[in-house]
Parts: C-alpha cells; sequence; structure tokens
C-alpha cells in the first residue's frame, strides 16, 4: 500500500513522445496495479475502509488510460477495473455504469 502513491505519480508521467518503450512501462505500471488489487481480495471477504479510499483512487488513473492507443493498456485497465468489481461491485459496478451512459450521451 506504501506503493501506491508511487505508482499514481508514474501512471501521470507522460512520456514526451510516446514510444514503445514508455508503452511497455504503462503497461507493467497498470500490472502493477493488478497485482495490489489481487491483494485487496485476498485480505478478506471485504474491503477495508483504508483500501476502499485506494479503490476511489485508483479509479481516475484506470479512467485516464482507458483510451490509450495501446491496447494491451486498455486491455491491463479492464482487468484492474474487473478485479475492482469482483471485490468493490457496489461502488465500481455504479461508477462504470455512469461513465457508459455518460460516453452514450
Amino acid at each position: 500500500d506504501t506503493y501506491l502513491p508511487l505508482l499514481f505519480n508514474a501512471l501521470h508521467e507522460k512520456a514526451p513522445d510516446g514510444n514503445a518503450a514508455s508503452e511497455r512501462h504503462q503497461y507493467v505500471l497498470l500490472r502493477a496495479m493488478l497485482e495490489i488489487i489481487s491483494n485487496f481480495s485476498l485480505d478478506g471477504e471485504t474491503l477495508t475502509k483504508e483500501h476502499s479510499l485506494e479503490v476511489q483512487s485508483m479509479l481516475p488513473v484506470l479512467e485516464e488510460n482507458c483510451e490509450h492507443k495501446e491496447e494491451g493498456v486498455r486491455n491491463m485497465v479492464a482487468e484492474c477495473l474487473g478485479k475492482l468489481a469482483l471485490i468493490n461491485g457496489k461502488t465500481i459496478i455504479p461508477y462504470l455504469a455512469n461513465k457508459c451512459n455518460a460516453a452514450v450521451s
């Protein structure tokens, strides 16, 4: 959990030219986020308050990368959102429904 701020900062940094190495870097960072999310679900049946706050802070980062030009990055965002929906559906499913409705409008 102490790695999340570092992970968020690294994900917010944009490569100047969008080269393949930077795209792989984004993918690896999102993969690390997926591992953190997976550890949330291993902690027990319900999320702790601390983890719930961390989930809320992940959503904007994932949303920011959901339209990335690299398909692997978009797939990793989808995996993260899917895992979050499994462990915290009451929050994630309405969030995703709102985003889908906003995209349609």
